[in-house]
């Protein structure tokens, strides 16, 4: 028997086996991952930067998302949208302010009034928080883009999305249907600064400017870019081939697409009539004591960003390998001066500013370093490889964003936020509800403060009829300046109350000190409620 045992165990094909006692310590080995072949279409993939550029924008979209609504023009647009949403017709005549009735008016925010009403109504001020963020967001991941798609640097990209934001910081805190010109601005500017004039390209754009026209008076800004992009074009043809110039095709496409937006602008309710209120609201005599429409100064913050700016621009364009062309000088020279003249214009200039300082900007950081990325002959610098898993990252990552906004958690957990993190310090959230709380207001016009006017309107009793509010286009110059005088509180305050009727005042104790003094002293008025921020007084003897 031991000698049949050493027989097998001596045998080649079991002497390589392990012994029976002993355990197998093979392990499996796991598949090699770069051999995997990417199933996901063409179309849906994209590069690592892409979702970079997503975690960027995302993180300034959730914050952007949860900044308060102020009381501003933002709750009359929504209080006009309301109108149009109940009566199914946009307004020919102003229908909301009592000292303004039959003045005609061209609602050309009709359409983001309407959004804008719906949204609030439907799922509460966090929709209009998400709104502003998505549109502003948009806008920067357009610069962003065009950006790379120019000079192929992510550097330059990100300084692009920086210096749009530091620009326009200040405008883009503030929700209202500007955030949409600004879109469309921008669009318009991408497109224009590499037309490819492909077949749905002659849709798409003008369709832009048809949006634009219903959401917003801004897009005169846009044709004036398409203008300026076309003369732009012609200079820089001309350089080399002056002859040419009429008969060359890219000049020749701008000026029709200029020419097919400036039609289709007039698909809207007022047809014609809307160059005629834009034209109006820029030289309306009541713009000019609105702090928004003033010439930019050194003195204001906006004045010196847009100083710097221009600085850094003129040393850019100085040192830039890069040949300079007019369709990006001409431009900055156009929307500079109109800057000058309005600070509001900064949201037409903090775009092209922004995109023409990166796209010189990165090859002079190319030549600066170019040596000492040349010293090391074993750095490369490859771009990202387009997969669908990029693709899967960005929209984890958009889905992350999305759920980290106010809005998010409505859509997820149906839990509405409170109101009090939604707004402001300075709404008057406390005046609503003692205005609510009354079982009838004195009647007649009550002397509100304009900045108040469009929020007390919505959230208020309905009562409630203010003598203006913040769209001053459409109210009388006369109507206008009593109410400016009042603010300061002028030694005829009673005569001007007693001329309009006024038996309830409201008063706002930060910016009308003047006008509580006058009403506190006076025998034939009482205060009838009082916070930190508003104080309430009634007439003794109505009027």
């Amino acid at each position: 028997m031991s000698v049949v045992v050493e027989k097998v165990a001596s045998h080649p094909e079991n002497s390589q086996r392990p012994p029976v006692d002993e355990p197998a310590r093979s392990r499996p080995s796991l598949p090699d991952a770069s051999v995997l072949e990417d199933k996901t279409p063409q179309w849906f993939r994209t590069p690592g930067v892409a979702s970079l550029f997503t975690a960027v924008i995302g993180v300034i979209f959730v914050v952007m998302s949860h900044l308060p609504l102020a009381p501003n023009d933002l709750w009359d647009h929504i209080n006009y949208g309301a109108y149009t949403l109940e009566h199914q017709q946009v307004a020919r005549f102003e229908p909301l302010l009592e000292l303004a009735r039959g003045v005609p008016i061209h609602n050309v925010h009709w359409l983001s009034q309407v959004g804008m009403s719906w949204l609030i109504d439907r799922f509460g001020p966090a929709s209009l928080q998400f709104a502003h963020a998505l549109l502003v967001s948009l806008s920067l991941g357009l610069a962003a883009w065009i950006v790379v798609r120019r000079t192929g640097s992510v550097i330059a990209a990100l300084f692009a999305v920086a210096m749009f934001l530091t620009l326009n910081h200040l405008q883009f805190q503030i929700a209202r249907p500007q955030s949409v010109g600004v879109l469309c601005f921008t669009i318009v500017a991408v497109w224009s600064l590499k037309p490819q004039f492909r077949r749905a390209e002659w849709i798409v754009i003008p369709g832009v400017f048809a949006i634009w026209a219903n959401c917003h008076p801004s897009f005169p800004a846009g044709i004036l870019l398409l203008a300026a992009m076309t003369l732009g074009y012609a200079i820089d043809i001309g350089r080399h081939s002056p002859r040419f110039v009429p008969a060359h095709p890219v000049v020749i496409r701008m000026l029709l697409m200029t020419q097919l937006a400036t039609a289709a602008v007039l698909l809207n309710p007022c047809g014609l009539g809307i160059w005629t209120e834009v034209l109006s609201i820029s030289g309306h005599p009541n713009i000019e004591s609105m702090y928004e429409w003033m010439p930019l100064t050194l003195r204001t913050v906006q004045g010196k960003m847009m100083a710097a700016s221009g600085l850094l621009l003129m040393f850019l364009i100085k040192m830039t390998p890069r040949r300079v062309r007019m369709i990006e000088v001409l431009p900055l020279v156009v929307f500079g001066l109109f800057t000058l003249w309005s600070s509001r214009m900064i949201n037409w200039w903090a775009p092209l500013a922004s995109i023409t300082a990166a796209v010189h900007l990165a090859p002079i950081a190319r030549n600066f370093f170019g040596k000492f990325i040349a010293a090391n002959p074993r750095r490369r610098i490859t771009p990202f490889r387009a997969t669908g898993l990029w693709t899967i990252v960005s929209l984890g990552l958009c889905w992350i964003f999305f759920a980290l906004t106010n809005f998010g958690v409505i859509v997820t957990q149906g839990r509405q936020p409170e109101v009090r993190k939604l707004v402001t310090r300075d709404t008057p959230l406390d005046l609503v509800g003692f205005l609510n709380d009354q079982e009838a207001l004195p009647d007649g016009i009550a002397w509100v403060p304009a900045e108040w006017s469009g929020f007390l309107r919505y959230a208020g009793p309905e009562t409630l009829n203010p003598m203006v509010n913040l769209h001053v286009h459409v109210i009388p110059q006369d109507v206008w300046e009593h109410y400016v005088r009042l603010t300061a509180g002028p030694s005829d305050w009673d005569d001007l109350l007693d001329q309009y009727s006024i038996n309830m005042v409201i008063v706002d104790k930060d910016r009308q000190p003047g006008l509580m003094k006058r009403l506190a002293e006076s025998d034939a008025w009482s205060v009838q409620y009082s916070d930190r921020q508003s104080i309430v007084f009634f007439r003794k003897s109505p009027v």
